[in-house]
């Protein structure tokens, strides 16, 4: 799996306001088409560079929200789609045909966020502030490791352009509340294939 270097603050978020609940997505009887299948192993190819590397992948997709290309536009644009309000609210469960490795494992995404929050290498950071003690680089190191391995990849759904030969989605690595990373991309069809074509909107915490 990519690994990407991650800052270690002792800064705490504060606390934010609370969130407006939306209404629950509606989850689609419909099974993926051949291509959302496509699209979602070819993102999951990119971002193991093909190894066969662990990954905990919810078994659900995320609503595609045209809020979260805000700062995407770009994105949307050169890949000439239209997002469809109507299925703004609407969701799929993944197969196991969407995993190219033998070592992604689909997971409910509730209950892995759980596992997540245990394993916050955040939690170890308030306990040695609390308690006025320093860390060893071991000690953070361990925690960053086990971190990412129980954390959670989570995929939106997907917009395609008319012609279904564009695609745009995005993906997110949740591993604590100061440990995860993300990116918007688009895909292009060639010769029948789904391609990497260009990623915007990538952010790292």
């Amino acid at each position: 799996m990519r690994r990407m270097h991650l800052p270690i603050v002792l800064l705490l978020a504060a606390a934010s306001a609370p969130a407006h609940e939306e209404p629950k997505p509606v989850i689609s009887r419909d099974p993926l088409t051949v291509d959302q299948v496509a699209v979602y192993r070819a993102v999951l190819a990119d971002y193991t560079k093909g190894e066969d590397s662990p990954l905990n992948l919810a078994n659900r997709t995320e609503p595609f929200r045209m809020n979260d290309f805000q700062d995407n536009k770009s994105c949307l644009k050169s890949a000439n789609i239209q997002v469809d309000v109507t299925r703004a609210k609407v969701v799929h469960r993944l197969s196991p045909a969407v995993a190219p490795g033998s070592r992604m494992v689909l997971v409910d995404p509730d209950l892995q966020s759980e596992t997540v929050k245990k394993n916050d290498p955040g939690n170890l950071i308030r306990r040695a502030v609390e308690d006025r003690q320093l860390l060893s680089d071991e000690e953070l190191g361990k925690s960053v490791d086990q971190a990412f391995v129980t954390g959670l990849f989570t995929f939106s759904e997907i917009a395609f352009n008319k012609l279904h030969t564009r695609a745009v989605l995005w993906y997110s690595f949740y591993c604590g509340g100061l440990c995860g990373h993300g990116n918007t991309v688009v895909l292009k069809k060639v010769n029948w294939k789904w391609k990497m074509s260009k990623t915007c909107g990538g952010w790292v915490s």
